[in-house]
């Protein structure tokens, strides 16, 4: 059977959290020693199609495996339900009125977090961190 790190690694694979353009590199860097480890045909099977193989390993696996996808900070007045509720209903409008009906366009969501946060201020007196000030380490498009 495979060891903890091996288990957690297919995990991350599975769940989206590794991009499977990694794959094929940590494949050739393990397996010779997971060909050892799982049965010749299982074994075939991952290196075949791993994308259908990997949940069947992990089922089989008695290891738990805890999301690796790290949580995203927010900000604290969120914690509020209804302070909650204004900045839920700023994104909203901030959305109409910006006009946009098409989220998948880059920056997307730095364009309306830039506007909720003027309405809320403007309109509500509240000072709110948008997630990219919350998460500086992060990424968002």
């Amino acid at each position: 059977m495979l060891d903890e790190y091996q288990l957690k690694t297919l995990y991350e694979f599975h769940s989206g959290n590794r991009s499977w353009e990694e794959w094929p590199r940590w494949l050739a860097i393990h397996a010779a020693r997971m060909a050892k480890q799982l049965d010749r045909e299982q074994f075939q099977r991952l290196k075949k199609n791993p994308q259908e193989e990997i949940p069947s390993i992990l089922q089989e696996s008695t290891f738990e495996v805890s999301s690796t996808k790290p949580k995203l900070a927010h900000d604290p007045i969120e914690d509020d339900p209804a302070t909650k509720e204004l900045i839920d209903a700023a994104g909203e409008e901030a959305i109409a009125e910006l006009g946009i009906e098409d989220f998948s366009q880059q920056g997307t969501c730095h364009l309306i977090w830039h506007a909720q946060k003027r309405i809320l201020k403007e309109k509500h007196g509240i000072q709110w961190r948008s997630p990219a000030e919350m998460n500086q380490d992060v990424i968002f498009d």
